[in-house]
């Protein structure tokens, strides 16, 4: 019921009043309850089918028939009315015995036919909401003899519709619940929340709203609708090492282990192809110092001094010891 109003509200808005009959899944806590229900958050007033006004009655009763029939009649489980009984004998046969299968069991086949006859959440789903595209565009009713869309068009203010957020529209899929602080946790079915923030609230009633699909968290404000904090499931228990600690030395390890694996490979890989290596030999050709050969000087310069005589002559002694 939650889910199928979030999604109504989600595609035409916030309905002034919500119209259902008076059974226990449309009227309860969780929907009417003064401060956490979900339709007095939002300000929706539920109206249901007063019992002995068959009018009233007769809006619902009439919608089950046009849609809710529809919609059975389209999988292999149905059986109303105009089923062929025969073939409703052998299907309700099939079911009740893959009803009273054992778990871990294997299935027999006629179970295993049983269990192909049930639609999937998806499916399902699927079917519902063709069966409303039909009934919104394309069935025309005899009352307001056009189809429930142009009627809509007709006496809608677009302008006027309340939308939500999305932060809104997830909090419809959030049952919610008054709890007492005590040292910063909170108790919701048997598990304990906890926050510092909770601390300042010691002793006070709070609202919590619950996740029925993560109940990692609670969501935790005022009871006039503030925000505390989300409390953690057991977030007073801390690990022994931080959470980035333990993830850095396994990532650590992760490095070692691969190293240690690229060694193994290059070591496999020198097996299969092993390097034939040559001793160097050092060659006289490069140890051996090249130094071009000096010419002597044949011409006698000229002289201006003993001293420079004495150099030149020097000069041509150490040519000839060398060549």
């Amino acid at each position: 019921v939650l889910d199928a109003l979030r999604h109504g509200i989600a595609t035409h808005g916030v309905p002034a009043i919500y119209y259902s009959d008076n059974g226990g899944g449309e009227k309860n806590k969780i929907l009417d309850a003064e401060v956490t229900g979900i339709l007095p958050r939002f300000s929706i007033h539920h109206a249901t089918g007063i019992a002995g006004n068959p009018q009233g009655r007769g809006i619902i009763e009439r919608l089950n028939k046009t849609v809710g029939l529809r919609i059975a009649e389209r999988f292999e489980t149905y059986y109303g009315k105009n089923a062929d009984p025969e073939a409703t004998r052998k299907m309700l046969a099939r079911q009740l015995a893959y009803a009273n299968a054992k778990n871990g069991k294997e299935l027999t086949a006629l179970q295993k036919k049983a269990r192909r006859e049930l639609p999937s959440w998806e499916e399902l789903k699927a079917v519902i909401q063709e069966v409303i595209d039909w009934y919104n565009n394309e069935h025309v009713h005899s009352e307001i003899r056009c189809t429930p869309a142009v009627k809509y068009q007709r006496v809608t203010d677009i302008e006027k519709v309340v939308w939500l957020s999305d932060v809104e529209l997830r909090d419809i899929q959030r049952p919610e619940f008054i709890r007492t602080t005590n040292r910063g946790l909170i108790e919701w079915n048997n598990h304990k929340y906890f926050s510092l923030n909770l601390l300042d609230y010691q002793g006070e009633e709070v609202v919590i709203g619950v996740d029925i699909h993560d109940p990692m968290w609670v969501q935790v404000r005022t009871k006039d609708g503030r925000f505390i904090c989300n409390a953690e499931f057991e977030g007073n228990k801390r690990d022994a090492f931080p959470q980035s600690f333990v993830e850095q030395k396994r990532e650590e390890r992760a490095k070692g282990r691969l190293k240690r694996k690229e060694q193994q490979v290059a070591e496999i890989m020198a097996e299969r192809n092993p390097v034939i290596t040559i001793e160097h030999q050092q060659s006289e050709l490069i140890t051996t110092s090249y130094q071009p050969k000096r010419e002597k000087v044949s011409v006698r310069p000229i002289f201006t001094s003993v001293v420079e005589r004495e150099e030149w002559e020097k000069k041509q002694a150490l040519i000839e010891a060398v060549g």
